[in-house]
């Protein structure tokens, strides 16, 4: 069954009346079209008397008008699909017929079809809705009805087929055919085959029992939970084996992998390393031969925490994890340290990378000035009869024991500065920056300060202060960037120029001022004759990201390219309100960023979890989700973060209060007073970080629910918020705004290519 072939379903669903099931029950069709006309010829097995031809309806129209010509577009697809036929050319096909407004409403219920199938649930009730359109071979009494499809006739074989195909599926494969419609719908893939790999199997999909195996599934882990705090491991285990044997059906393996990884993770979190370990070695394998990357990633991050000799240990003996491999060892420091990039992006665990780098920076005092080693390995003497000694140590009176400033260790800072920032520790992190940065004649490189300047200026940009990023950029007192020698040092300098102007353009919808970045920052080569008007740089825009500047996401490797990847499939979904298709890839992107220790990472796509949880009615587990991490949300510089979990937080707390009274998800009796407080704080950072459409959607809400509330004063002040903001904002994409940051980007690209100038005049060419 093909994808499109929902869409044909569709337009057979609208223009045959079914006789079993009334027009007014079918939430999509509020506005059914006319009569079907009587045109049909005898291939679609209605519509015509016992000599083939067509009868009049009741305006006395023979059928050859909108419906016969759908009607022959059905039966093309039936007999000759097409191949990857798009929804919008389907679209556009009906829209060719006359009359035209028939045309258009018959699209908009054939979106509304589509539109409805959000679930499993729906897309069974379709496909029942779609089996009683045919006659029955095996009825004791004939149906007398001309719009009873007959079974042999090509439309009918062509329900049967389908219908067939979709009662082979298990769950999993009718959630990924939703995931498919609900893609194809959105443009985002041609039309493709759904098929399952338990096709030859009878389906496991049966609405009836879902129930039943719901309640065993909760009855099994709230034993399980119950029994890991009371501190029975062995009843657990076997309440967790229970609940992974009513999630998943016998025939499909697909998700074999995963739960032996949760029972490895459940053996290491009980210290029984050897049964974690077998766990673990048997999801690998499954791994391997299934070809799932991403859980085969979360095993070899356990394994590296669970890298135990077993050997070696005795009776009672605690097992220890090898911190030091002796290839490891074996380095120099400075390869030691470009280790440690490698070992970050494998998500080892924290500890083991910080024990790595201090001996690497220890290492490097040693390699570089060796006479210092013995005087700074007891800094404190025993042995002293001076009792000034260590005093004149303190003080530096005493020149052998003191580090010589030469030493340079601003690189061990600069990695150490961007391992905080994956951690998400971003106080740490600016400290490590305020080392680099402090004095620009101490002998660190340009690569290091660089490094650091590049970092902060995103980092200022995105709490909306442009023009302070822009002056850290062109700062000269710390030689950035007449200090720049080399083309490459220049374009990672000036592609992070031209982010920060397209960060603000994108956040104000400046498309003009977007193509305007684009074409300058585009190209092969540097152009130094050109620094006016149109210049193309040749710096490129491809490390654009939203993770961002450019060393982080390469510190983040595969795994930040996977998130990024999961994140907008997850976005995708969201889109088209399919909240049950969007868990999937975002539960997998919160996996990777907890198995590499992605803590900034994970906090947003924390917040986006509690975001779906709202469309998926269960704003309690919403608020739980977010409660986890809006503390640390709150100490950051990363304001638009910080709006969008104040707009959740108060999506949640509204949702909840506007349940039905009945619904399990309620838990607010009244309007809780932080509503008013999320809403007011958010606006007032995406005005500031001038994100206008966040902006009016945060007013919106906020007039919405104090109209609710009957405070129809502050409602008015909102409003009148509201106006002066989408005011401010049509100014920046169409007025005088807009000219402005046009001038203010020809401006910034011309003293961009002053600096390429420069550097090429100094390198000779």
């Amino acid at each position: 069954m093909q994808t499109q072939d929902i869409a044909i379903l569709g337009l057979i669903y609208l223009i045959y009346p079914n006789p079993n099931l009334p027009r007014q029950s079918m939430p999509f069709t509020d506005h059914p079209l006319p009569g079907p006309g009587s045109g049909f010829s005898s291939d679609f097995g209605y519509g015509s008397d016992k000599h083939g031809k067509g009868k009049e309806d009741e305006n006395g129209k023979s059928g050859t008008g909108l419906v016969g010509k759908v009607g022959l577009v059905i039966l093309r697809e039936c007999l000759d699909p097409s191949e990857d036929l798009m929804l919008s050319e389907l679209e556009e096909e009906i829209m060719s017929f006359q009359p035209f407004e028939e045309s258009a409403r018959l699209c908009r219920n054939l979106k509304d079809v589509i539109d409805v199938l959000q679930n499993p649930w729906h897309i069974e009730e379709f496909f029942k809705n779609m089996n009683s359109l045919l006659n029955r071979k095996d009825d004791e009494h004939t149906i007398v009805s001309s719009f009873v499809i007959e079974r042999k006739s090509p439309i009918g074989q062509f329900i049967r087929r389908c219908c067939l195909s979709f009662s082979k599926l298990t769950f999993e494969g009718v959630s990924k055919l939703q995931w498919q419609i609900a893609r194809w719908q959105a443009q985002g893939m041609g039309s493709s085959w759904e098929t399952d790999e338990n096709i030859a199997q009878a389906s496991s999909f049966e609405v009836k029992s879902l129930d039943d195996t719901l309640e065993a599934r909760t009855k099994a882990f709230a034993s399980y939970q119950s029994s890991i705090a009371s501190g029975d491991y062995t009843k657990a285990l076997n309440a967790l084996n229970t609940f992974f044997g009513h999630q998943f059906p016998r025939q499909n393996r697909g998700l074999h992998q995963h739960v032996l990884l949760n029972l490895a993770s459940f053996h290491s979190s009980a210290e029984e390393y050897p049964a974690a370990r077998r766990y673990l070695e048997e999801s690998i394998k499954i791994s391997r031969s299934a070809g799932d990357k991403s859980c085969l990633a979360s095993c070899m991050s356990l394994l590296r925490k669970l890298n135990v000799s077993q050997s070696t240990l005795e009776l009672g003996q605690i097992p220890q994890i090898q911190l030091e491999p002796e290839d490891f060892e074996k380095l120099s420091a400075m390869d030691q340290l470009w280790e440690l990039r490698y070992h970050i992006s494998l998500g080892e665990p924290v500890t083991e990378i910080y024990h790595k780098l201090y001996r690497s920076k220890a290492r490097s005092i040693v390699e570089t000035h060796p006479s210092t080693s013995t005087s700074t390995s007891n800094p404190i003497s025993t042995d002293s009869t001076d009792p000034n000694s260590s005093s004149s140590n303190i003080n530096g009176d005493d020149s052998s024991s003191v580090i010589p400033a030469l030493v340079d260790l601003y690189t061990w800072d600069s990695t150490e500065r961007l391992l905080w920032s994956l951690l998400g520790e971003e106080t740490l992190s600016v400290l490590r920056e305020d080392l680099v940065l402090q004095d620009p004649s101490g002998g660190r490189s340009v690569d290091d300060r660089l490094s650091c300047i590049c970092s902060r200026a995103i980092r200022i940009a995105r709490a909306g202060q442009t023009d302070c990023s822009l002056s850290w950029l062109f700062d000269g007192k710390r030689s950035i960037p007449s200090a720049m020698a080399t083309l490459e040092t220049y374009k990672v300098w000036a592609r992070t120029v031209f982010e920060v102007l397209d960060l603000e353009a994108t956040r104000k919808g400046q498309e003009r001022v977007r193509r305007l970045i684009s074409k300058m920052a585009g190209g092969d080569r540097s152009d130094s004759k050109k620094v006016e008007g149109d210049t193309n740089l040749g710096v490129g825009m491809e490390g654009n990201n939203k993770w961002g500047w450019v060393e982080e996401r390469l510190a983040i490797g595969s795994g930040g390219e996977r998130i990024e990847r999961l994140v907008k499939q997850a976005r995708e979904m969201k889109t088209t309100c399919q909240p049950t298709s969007t868990l999937p890839p975002l539960l997998q992107a919160l996996e990777i960023a907890r198995s590499q220790n992605l803590h900034g990472l994970h906090r947003l796509l924390i917040v986006l979890l509690a975001d779906v949880h709202i469309d998926l009615d269960e704003p309690r587990r919403g608020l739980e989700l977010i409660d986890e991490v809006f503390p640390k949300i709150l100490i950051t510089s990363d304001k638009e973060l910080q709006a969008y979990a104040f707009l959740t937080r108060a999506r949640c707390l509204i949702t909840s209060y506007f349940l039905p009274v009945s619904s399990p998800s309620r838990s607010l009796a009244s309007p809780s007073p932080d509503i008013l407080d999320h809403l007011s704080s958010a606006s007032q950072i995406y005005q500031t970080i001038n994100a206008y459409s966040f902006a009016l959607e945060t007013l919106q809400l906020q007039a919405v629910f104090l109209d609710r509330l009957g405070q129809e004063i502050e409602r008015d002040e909102v409003s009148e918020s509201f106006c002066r903001v989408k005011a401010e904002w049509e100014s920046f994409r169409e007025g005088e705004g807009l000219e402005r940051d046009l001038k203010r980007v020809k401006k910034v690209a011309a003293a961009v290519g002053q600096v390429s100038v420069a550097i090429a005049g100094r390198s000779g060419r």
